[in-house]
């Protein structure tokens, strides 16, 4: 599964398919984020923490 990807040549597959690739493949995007947090010494919480204030910046319904 990728995002944006749309080829006639490949089947959709089920549901299940795709949330299996899906849950995998986020695994992977999380577990690197993981070992980049770790390299820099910031925790996932701060992580988090930051991309709320983001999102609540963004989005705020002022």
């Amino acid at each position: 599964m990728e995002i944006g990807r749309d080829r006639p040549d490949e089947s959709e597959g089920s549901f299940e398919d795709n949330r299996s690739n899906l849950v995998e493949e986020l695994g992977d995007v999380l577990g690197n984020s993981v070992v980049i947090a770790n390299q820099y010494d910031i925790s996932l919480e701060e992580i988090f923490e930051a991309h709320k204030q983001k999102l609540a910046s963004s989005y705020s319904m002022s």
